[in-house]
């Protein structure tokens, strides 16, 4: 610790312990919160950024800004209200596992996510606002006072140990995190698409078991943390899986008598979303569709021929969440070898 008066370091000692103790809430039980933080193996390089690569990484070969993975982050971001996305609370190690170095990304540093802003609640603005937000200021000033922001007007703290994590006024698309974040400013549908699969796939039982982790005092507080969660949840998968065409997870099925089958899962109705929906498909050749779409109703099999050879492209959408609309196609490609138990499903391209 800095020695008040030199300000060089010193050793820490029993009466420094004593004071931090004293800072410190504790339970009626005497027992106190606290968190620790696991420890990172390896050699320890420092933190990645959101844009461009790391020079000292070969492997680093795709600009950050354009990663799937970081893009499609922000929605699990909104949906915690990790509002500290910024690059100081990553973390790179160069790492040696079974023989196999290379480096190793990390996402550190929650204590701003949820309610939580460190050791007090959020601010009524965490979400609706940059900490630097030139667009709201000049707002602020043309308003001349007058001006009141939506967040400002009807939240309240109900329970201090959430503060004002809550699902009033939250919108996905618009959520502002600390700072503007290129990977996140660049997100497309696709991406959103696949950070929102992720956010769905979190049933009530596996939120109530996190939560359940936590061990709050009191049950109320356990319910109403659960509702924000599941609420969140479902504004997010209604925004952005209406964006897409949200069938997925395509497979080839041989049921062993010579029939072969593409499968698919619709994503919307999964989450709960939507009753089953209506589907329908069509085969393409010389990239043209081979006669009218064939609906399937609310079937999700689209049958093969068993004994065909080359590629099969197969074209699949499904009505709109809340329309009658229909999405875009989803193209899978399927390669078929003449066998139907060697078919396999070789490609899929999913448009905005």
């Amino acid at each position: 610790l800095p020695d008040e008066k030199t300000r060089e370091p010193r050793q820490m000692t029993d009466s420094d312990l004593d004071a931090t103790w004293a800072r410190v809430n504790y339970q009626p039980d005497g027992k106190i919160r606290a968190v620790a933080s696991k420890f990172i193996s390896g050699k320890i390089i420092g933190p990645y950024r959101y844009h461009g690569t790391r020079k000292d990484d070969p492997n680093d070969i795709v600009p950050h800004e354009h990663r799937r993975e970081l893009r499609g982050m922000r929605i699990m971001a909104t949906w915690l209200n990790h509002w500290d996305s910024k690059a100081g609370n990553s973390l790179d190690a160069y790492v040696d596992e079974g023989g196999h170095r290379y480096v190793k990304h990390y996402l550190i540093d929650f204590g701003s996510t949820l309610g939580s802003h460190g050791n007090e609640p959020m601010p009524e603005w965490v979400g609706f606002e940059n900490l630097t937000d030139p667009h709201q200021m000049f707002w602020n000033t043309l308003g001349l006072g007058l001006y009141e922001p939506g967040w400002y007007r009807g939240r309240e703290i109900v329970y201090p140990e959430i503060g004002l994590y809550d699902a009033k006024g939250f919108n996905p698309k618009d959520y502002k995190f600390i700072a503007p974040n290129v990977a996140f400013e660049l997100v497309t549908n696709r991406d959103a698409f696949w950070g929102a699969k992720i956010v769905m796939s979190f049933t009530e039982d596996d939120l109530r078991a996190a939560i359940a982790s936590a061990e709050y005092t009191k049950p109320e507080i356990v319910e109403h943390l659960l509702d924000v969660l599941l609420t969140r949840q479902e504004i997010i998968g209604r925004y952005w899986l209406a964006k897409v065409n949200a069938l997925d997870r395509f497979t080839v099925i041989a049921d062993g008598s010579g029939e072969v089958a593409l499968h698919f899962t619709d994503i919307l109705n999964e989450s709960g979303l939507t009753e089953r929906g209506e589907y329908q498909y069509v085969f393409v050749e010389d990239n043209e569709p081979v006669g009218d779409p064939t609906d399937l109703g609310s079937s999700t099999r689209i049958p093969l021929q068993g004994d065909a050879s080359g590629i099969i492209h197969c074209r699949v959408r499904q009505k709109k969440l809340g329309s009658d609309e229909w999405s875009n196609w989803a193209n899978a490609f399927v390669r078929m070898n003449g066998v139907a138990d060697e078919a396999e499903l070789v490609g899929l391209l999913r448009r905005e």
